[in-house]
């Protein structure tokens, strides 16, 4: 009943509402298992993929993950991980890694935003680096071709947490921009 815990639990609720992947640790004692199950499926009936992870491995438990198993998650593969031996660490990566090649991010090449922030201002970056190129070959003044580069930058340095210096937009400015 404590109303600070209930908003931590709500800003959580809409956290993992928001999320591309929910990791949901599975560990000994399962004091909460009804609950547990009950929110794992609502979680799944609205798309989400949840991947379930048995935590606390080194410590014996097997027949309350069996009774999870049996309550409708026998087709998941859960990953056995001990913080303590590092088993399973390895796994979770590459479950982790699996999920985003799947929705198009595959390659060494390629980047994951997992902070919608982040990706908001990266994406806003991205249009003004293409304004101001369309800015250019246009043949716009270098003065609006500057004020957008500007702005690209101070969008990247949102996700940074760097400020965007003069000198900055100046040596972008001499490197890219041709005839001045």
């Amino acid at each position: 009943n404590d109303p600070v815990e209930k908003l931590g639990v709500e800003r959580a609720r809409r956290a993992i509402e928001a999320a591309d992947l929910v990791i949901w640790l599975i560990s000994p004692p399962f004091a909460d298992i009804e609950e547990e199950i009950s929110e794992i499926k609502r979680l799944r009936a609205n798309g989400l993929p949840v991947k379930l992870i048995r935590g606390k491995e080194d410590l014996p438990d097997s027949a309350s993950l069996a009774s999870w198993l049996d309550r409708g998650f026998a087709d998941d593969v859960v990953i056995a991980y001990s913080a303590i031996s590092g088993e399973g660490l390895q796994e979770i990566k590459e479950t982790i890694r699996s999920v985003y090649e799947d929705r198009g991010s595959q390659g060494s090449e390629s980047v994951i935003i997992t902070n919608s922030r982040h990706r908001e201002a990266a994406e806003s970056a991205v249009r003004r680096l293409i304004e101001a190129e369309q800015a250019m070959e246009q043949g716009l003044t270098l003065d609006l071709v500057s004020m957008l580069l500007r702005s690209a930058a101070e969008h990247l340095a949102e996700i940074t947490g760097q400020s965007v210096s003069e000198e900055i937009v100046q040596t972008i400015f001499s490197r890219f921009c041709v005839g001045k």
